[in-house]
């Protein structure tokens, strides 16, 4: 399988702690599920008014590159493109 190809799918299991939240990880929810994660965080840590500190590293743009269907196929750069352009609204969405 080519490793490029979103249907080599990785058997790496997306876990919480010590727990499995699914195996393999959906990949093409990643991106999405972070931001929301990450923005959960920030609200809870903004509503009890305590500092926090947000370390934000994203498994994209490696490769296998997987995109949600909300940016397939939306940008002239291709899947790269595609999976570059989510990030970006995934941090834009943290950043605001």
């Amino acid at each position: 399988c080519n490793s490029l190809q979103p249907d080599c799918r990785p058997g790496v299991p997306l876990m919480e702690g010590e727990t499995i939240v699914e195996m393999p990880a959906i990949q093409e929810t990643l991106t999405q599920r972070y931001t929301q994660r990450a923005l959960a965080f920030m609200r809870r840590a903004a509503a009890a008014r305590q500092p926090f500190f947000l370390y934000y590293a994203s498994n994209f743009p490696h490769t296998p590159l997987y995109a949600s269907e909300d940016f397939l196929g939306t940008s002239a750069g291709g899947l790269y493109g595609d999976v570059v352009e989510e990030l970006d609204w995934s941090v834009g969405r943290i950043l605001d």
